[in-house]
């Protein structure tokens, strides 16, 4: 199997380990085929297939997502790939800066405590606009801290985690 519907494929390691794939969006060669429009916008990112039973977002909303209206592009992909889920499937979101603002939760700020599992909601029209709404409050701020919020969404135990972030971290 690979990873990448569109771009370029990278072949995905099937051995029961956690394995990192980057692309780059500083070469135009690994997005080209998500430009929509022609208006330099990527579109369909975070699309989930109708296959996948349950997904977490996992996404950056630090300081440098303001840059050229990052984190607003991506709440917005974030919005339409929730819109797109079939109720059989479910969904829940982290975002993350300093802190962990998990969907349905207030904020945790780092060295606080969060809460000991992420609550999954099936994908029903009021469970979408919800989360709309939740994810239209988010603003960005701080710094590149993913690790308390890719530790939340495993508590979730989804069938696939998308992590979002225009940072570098280990």
């Amino acid at each position: 199997p690979t990873t990448g519907d569109r771009g370029v494929l990278k072949p995905i390691v099937a051995d029961g380990q956690w394995h990192k794939y980057e692309w780059f969006l500083d070469e135009p060669s690994q997005w080209e085929a998500w430009i929509a429009a022609g208006d330099g916008g990527i579109s369909g990112i975070l699309k989930v297939g109708s296959d996948v039973e349950s997904v977490v977002f996992v996404i950056d909303k630090s300081s440098s997502m303001s840059t050229e209206r990052r984190l607003e592009r991506v709440k917005a992909e974030l919005i339409a790939a929730i819109d797109d889920l079939a109720e059989k499937q479910s969904f829940s979101g982290v975002f993350f800066d300093n802190a962990v603002w998990p969907m349905g939760y207030a904020p945790y700020l780092s060295g606080g405590s969060i809460p000991s599992a992420l609550k999954m909601e099936r994908a029903t029209p009021k469970q979408k606009k919800d989360a709309k709404t939740w994810i239209q409050s988010i603003g960005p701020g701080g710094g590149t801290y993913p690790s308390p919020a890719a530790m939340l969404a495993l508590t979730a135990d989804p069938e696939l985690i998308v992590i979002l972030s225009d940072g570098e971290f280990d």
